[in-house]
C-alpha cells in the first residue's frame, strides 16, 4: 500500500465514514484523490464499503 492508501485506511478503521469528504477533511486532502484510494482498496478488496447497503436517512 502507498502512504497514502494507508492513512486513507487507517482513518476508515479508526472512523467508519461513508464518505470520502470527511477522510478528505480528517487528512486534509482533495476529496477525488480521497475517493479514487477509497475506490482502489475497495476494488482491491482491502475496503469494505461501510454504508453501501444502509440508509440512516430514511
Amino acid at each position: 500500500m502507498s502512504d497514502l492508501e494507508q492513512n486513507v485506511f487507517n482513518v476508515l478503521q479508526r472512523h467508519p465514514f461513508c464518505s470520502a469528504v470527511l477522510v478528505a477533511y480528517k487528512l486534509e486532502l482533495p476529496i477525488a484523490k480521497v475517493q479514487a484510494t477509497m475506490n482502489q482498496l475497495t476494488d482491491r478488496g482491502i475496503l469494505i464499503p461501510q454504508c453501501s447497503n444502509h440508509n440512516s436517512f430514511r
